[in-house]
């Protein structure tokens, strides 16, 4: 379940990004993969136990603070679930999506505390959002128009999501050749959490979720591009590398589809959490997936589970595994690009 990916992507964080001062490093990891395990057990006494253990290890953490309610939930002590998912709202939870949807907290949504929680967690989420946008608008998006644009007539478009702590001139240089080539409009926004010398779509010790976000800030790219140039809706793609290929990989598929093709490029797949919903409609978005042969971030086996669970949901898939390539570009990159072009435009 997805709360169960949750718990481990967040327990397991290095200890430095926790919120709070914990008073042993090593009690504070012991404890989270203890309550991890108890967890994928469904040994919820334990885990509850771990849970307020772990809550007094690291006080005001608002995602310890919602798996501690989830597992109260699953104990069926709901008095116990919306108690702890009032404090989560009240420490800044904002997941709003896992919020409204996680299973575990079925048996508390009719509860007037459950209800009054999620009120919280809306508004904490429309100001997360709000902070998002005022952040995108102070940052220019890198916009390389073609060398023959014409803006009386309808372009392609691609949208490029740079990695991890990078900035968008990386990406952009990365698809401008190909961009050029095709007659697009290549456009590459900057994510707006500040990291290293770059910037991060998604941050460890935030409640941010990498999909939620990136989908924010590639709707705001989107209607920009909309706004300012004629776009061929029929040849619109989105791409990424590393954590931006994580978030164009999880945005591609869920409707109301933004994108005719996608194109992750060298990030992981975790069945639990990254699985696709169903495609809707004949014309959903096809999926074109690389990766480096040695490339740290992604095994051949994930990206090929990748593909296949798409494929399963109905999307149109094909992988492209680079020998002696690791974490990068392939080395024949623009004709490379072409070939996922080609792929995910056929119609």
């Amino acid at each position: 379940m997805l709360a169960a990916a949750l718990l481990l992507t967040v327990f397991l964080l290095p200890v430095t990004s926790l919120r709070g001062e914990p008073s042993a490093s090593q009690d504070v990891n012991q404890v989270a993969r203890e309550c991890a395990g108890a967890y994928h057990k469904k040994d919820w006494p334990r885990a509850i136990e771990l849970g307020l253990k772990l809550n007094r290890l690291v006080p005001a953490n608002s995602v310890h603070q919602y798996n501690l309610a989830c597992a109260y939930a699953l104990s069926d002590e709901s008095e116990k679930a919306v108690e702890w998912l009032a404090k989560a709202a009240a420490s800044g939870f904002s997941l709003l999506r896992l919020f409204e949807t996680d299973p575990d907290l079925d048996n508390v949504r009719s509860h007037p505390g459950y209800k009054a929680a999620l009120a919280v967690v809306k508004g904490n989420r429309a100001e997360e959002l709000a902070d998002l946008r005022a952040r995108f608008e102070k940052e220019p998006l890198h916009v390389v128009l073609p060398p023959q644009y014409n803006k009386d007539q309808e372009a392609p478009l691609i949208v490029a999501l740079h990695g991890k702590g990078a900035r968008s001139h990386w990406i952009a240089d990365q698809w401008r050749s190909v961009a050029a080539d095709m007659g697009a409009i290549l456009i590459a926004p900057q994510a707006v959490i500040p990291l290293g010398g770059g910037f991060s779509w998604n941050q460890a010790d935030t409640n941010d979720s990498l999909g939620d976000n990136a989908e924010f800030l590639v709707r705001l790219t989107v209607e920009f591009a909309m706004k300012n140039y004629r776009i061929d809706r029929e040849r619109t793609v989105l791409t990424g590398f590393s954590e931006g290929g994580g978030g164009c990989r999880w945005i591609g598929p869920r409707p109301p589809y933004m994108f005719a093709g996608v194109i992750p490029m060298g990030c992981d797949y975790i069945r639990d959490f990254d699985a696709p919903p169903k495609a809707i409609g004949d014309r959903p978005p096809r999926f074109y997936f690389m990766a480096g042969e040695r490339d740290h971030a992604v095994t051949a086996e994930q990206l090929h589970m990748a593909a296949k669970d798409f494929a399963a949901a109905g999307f149109k898939t094909k992988v492209r595994v680079y020998p002696k390539v690791g974490h990068r570009f392939p080395i024949n990159r623009d004709t490379e690009l072409r070939k996922a072009l080609d792929f995910v435009l056929q119609r």
